[in-house]
């Protein structure tokens, strides 16, 4: 039977109930084959410890999950949230995930297995929070997942193996898709000379991923800074992949394994894609000499197969060594794609030019005048004439437009608030 389980909100719209397990357990099993009419809303989730997921272990079960609280709850195996042979759907919905941990470090927030086979969960996450480091979702063997208006964000150090640090990791769904989404500010643990600890924000095998819409930044990994596409396809679409570090050497934005990517509208820039010595490495041992570095902005990867990149429409600039590289891959790129090392260009905007990024200009509501412009030589429209505004208040400086949405009466260009009749 579905039954819903509501907390009450306080005056000003914060939670106001908590369930608190007391370190003596899950603080909610679902193993009757619900679905999605089961609902948990309005609650904070706290103090539960457990050897499966802590907070809500789902058993052949799903639920929707809504305006929840989910901190401080302790798993020994897969996380916060986490399932096993479920089927239909799951939902979480305007939720907050945050200093939850397993094995004493953060928790992998969502942690989902559906070993019974694949293609049977249809997951959607939406207008969530993952704060404060920690493996954010981590989903195997599922249906089609979507994520939308997400932000995933706070330091992270975990791993080493390949995928375990990921702030997003899916392994073999049917597909994925990101939307509108933050991920910023993760970085795995990794082990020099083996390649572990790939794909800083995004871990993707065996999974059609589609990213819309979103920020990846300042993300760390051995290879794969911002995201790791293995062994599958991907379209990224109007979004900004910037200042994320690929610390083994190659995909400082973005690596290709084995995979087909087509980029369209879509600014990487400022990605790094450099090798490190550790300090305990001596000079001259050829243990700790690295690969050749590169593909600051997209690198490849895999030497037996070969990946295939397009380039539509976007921009790849400042990324360093490298814009695109790697050792084994082709790509091509459309007339209305930018491939350099300088970003910046005019921006037209409040009357005034600024050397900028176009996406920058875009957010601010300028019109950019494209890369290498300079604002000497920009096409900006010249500034509207000012002068005195009477309005009922006294006098402000402004232009016709402007006073007259004030109800005010402009004086003329260069009009005098003395000649402001008095009030």
């Amino acid at each position: 039977k579905a039954i819903t389980i509501q907390g009450t909100l306080n005056s000003d719209g914060t939670l106001s109930t908590t369930i608190d397990a007391n370190q003596s357990g899950n603080g909610f099993i679902l193993n009757s084959g619900e679905g999605t009419e089961t609902v948990i809303r309005d609650l904070v989730l706290t103090g539960a410890m457990a050897t499966n997921a802590s907070a809500l272990y789902l058993d052949h079960s799903t639920c929707s999950i809504i305006n929840c609280l989910i901190t401080g709850n302790h798993s020994n195996l897969w996380g916060t949230v986490g399932f096993n042979g479920a089927t239909g759907l799951l939902v979480i919905q305007d939720c907050t995930f945050t200093s939850n941990e397993r094995y004493g470090v953060a928790a992998k927030e969502i942690s989902l297995g559906n070993y019974t086979g694949e293609g049977d969960l249809v997951v959607n996450i939406d207008g969530c929070k993952f704060l404060n480091g920690g493996v954010a979702i981590n989903i195997n063997f599922a249906g089609d997942i979507s994520i939308q208006n997400c932000e995933f964000s706070g330091s992270n150090q975990y791993g080493p193996l390949t995928g375990e640090g990921s702030k997003i990791n899916f392994y073999r769904c049917d597909s994925a898709t990101l939307t509108n989404c933050l991920i910023a500010d993760n970085e795995i643990a990794w082990q020099w000379g083996n390649g572990y600890g790939s794909g800083g924000g995004i871990n993707v095998l065996e999974v059609p991923l589609t990213i819309q819409d979103c920020v990846i930044r300042n993300n760390k990994a051995g290879m794969g800074g911002g995201v790791l596409i293995r062994n599958t396809s991907c379209e990224i679409i109007d979004s900004v992949i910037q200042d994320n570090w690929a610390m083994w050497g190659n995909g400082g934005g973005i690596l290709l394994w084995n995979s087909t990517c087509t980029v369209t509208g879509t600014t990487i820039h400022a990605n790094f894609a450099s090798p490190i010595t550790p300090d305990d490495c001596e000079p001259g041992n050829p243990e700790c000499s690295p690969p050749a570095s590169g593909g600051g902005g997209i690198g490849f990867f895999d030497w037996q197969n070969p990946s295939e990149l397009t380039l539509v429409g976007s921009t790849l600039c400042q990324n360093v060594v490298h814009q695109i590289w790697g050792s084994n891959g082709e790509w091509t790129a459309d007339e209305n794609t930018y491939i350099g090392f300088s970003c910046l260009g005019g921006c037209c905007i409040d009357n005034t030019c600024l050397p900028t990024l176009e996406y920058v200009c875009d957010n601010a509501g300028g019109t950019w005048q494209g890369i290498g412009s300079n604002c000497e030589n920009a096409d900006c429209p010249p500034a509207e004439p000012t002068g005195a505004c009477c309005v009922s208040s006294g006098c402000v400086a402004n232009n016709n437009d402007d006073c007259t949405a004030l109800g005010g009466t402009w004086l003329g260009e260069g009009g005098s608030c003395d000649d402001c009749p008095a009030s």
